[in-house]
């Protein structure tokens, strides 16, 4: 059975994280009424805050910023992408190196046997496969779509939507990458 795992929209750049305040992020990014709650979270890995509204997870960072849910459904999806307009609409001066819509899945063993077989042992080979990634080129981005083995054997199947232009992701919509997305989880 496909496990939804994570989505997120990761915006590499030139970001300034002291901007990213919480009545700030409350005004222009979640468009939120004044003092309503929004939760800070302490990323352990970077010592870094983040922010948390309706399960949607935004983390400012100087080299980037990720918004992101592990809930998802239409209505958050929708959102995110709404909340990372507003984000460019507020901050249209900033330098966007790259952008990435990511849909993460986990599978079971033996849930996808395609899967399976791209990740099995070589016979007489002492080196096995882990990791896969395909490419696929489109006009104004690449899908990468990409296969992990976990260490309890279950399958990771990520699908990474890779603009190197923050405009070229604006002229696809939510109904796209859906879309997109689940046609590659009936090829697998």
């Amino acid at each position: 059975m496909d496990k939804f795992q994570k989505f997120n929209i990761v915006s590499l750049g030139n970001w300034n994280p002291k901007v990213f305040t919480p009545s700030w992020i409350g005004q222009y990014i979640f468009s939120i009424q004044p003092g309503s709650k929004i939760d800070g979270l302490l990323d352990p890995e970077n010592i870094e805050l983040n922010y948390k509204y309706d399960d949607i997870t935004l983390a400012p960072r100087a080299n980037s910023i990720e918004l992101s849910t592990e809930s998802i459904d239409k209505t958050k999806e929708g959102r995110i992408f709404e909340f990372y307009k507003n984000v460019l609409q507020s901050l249209p001066f900033t330098h966007i190196k790259a952008v990435g819509v990511n849909y993460y899945y986990v599978f079971e063993v033996g849930d996808h046997p395609n899967l399976d077989k791209m990740l099995m042992e070589k016979d007489g080979v002492e080196l096995q496969v882990t990791r896969i990634v395909l490419t696929k080129n489109y006009t104004d981005f690449v899908l990468n779509v990409i296969v992990e083995r976990g260490n309890d054997g279950s399958l990771k199947l990520i699908l990474n939507f890779h603009f190197q232009k923050c405009k070229n992701m604006e002229s696809y919509n939510q109904k796209f990458f859906d879309d997109e997305v689940n046609k590659m989880l009936s090829l697998v």
